[in-house]
């Protein structure tokens, strides 16, 4: 082999390592997000407003090979005070921040159709449960994939939220 096939086979090598290099901590893997979730209303203080409820969530999870945060992406979140879907805008998908022991912390802005809204999610590994705030309001909803999960210990859980 010739001198001048080594040094382009190894320029092709280092330039494509360096575009994987480059390229793999930024494309992230799709995780699916389908989950209809019972829900109670509840205040500030944790009281109970109202019970009986169901959360509907729809999107992705986007986690990258080296960043502590993942992004969420909701392609409709039915909340019981919604009349239509809300959605995370197309560039502007909620942070999901991973880097503390459960629960996680989501927070961003959604669409609902009519104004941007912000919203903060307080939630456990693999949605068991989680407490969801609307534009830093004076409710929450507080939701469990296991619909025998008192509210009391979703509230202890995601006490962080209300603080």
């Amino acid at each position: 082999m010739s001198k001048r096939k080594i040094v382009k086979r190894v320029l092709v090598t280092v330039i494509c390592v360096a575009i994987l290099g480059i390229l793999l901590p930024r494309i992230p893997w799709w995780t699916p997000v389908n989950l209809e979730m019972p829900c109670s209303e509840i205040a500030q203080a944790g009281t109970l407003i109202s019970s009986g409820k169901t959360v509907t969530i729809k999107g992705w999870e986007l986690k990258y090979l080296f960043r502590k945060e993942s992004e969420l992406v909701l392609e409709s979140l039915m909340l019981p005070s919604f009349s239509t879907p809300a959605k995370t805008h197309s560039d502007a998908p909620l942070t999901l921040s991973r880097n503390k022991p459960s629960p996680y912390a989501a927070f961003g802005m959604l669409w609902d159709g009519t104004e941007f809204r912000g919203i903060y999610i307080s939630l456990e590994e693999d949605w068991k449960t989680c407490l969801i705030s609307l534009d830093s309001g004076d409710h929450y909803y507080a939701c469990s994939l296991d619909d025998t999960v008192p509210v009391s210990q979703i509230v202890e859980t995601h006490k962080w939220l209300l603080d």
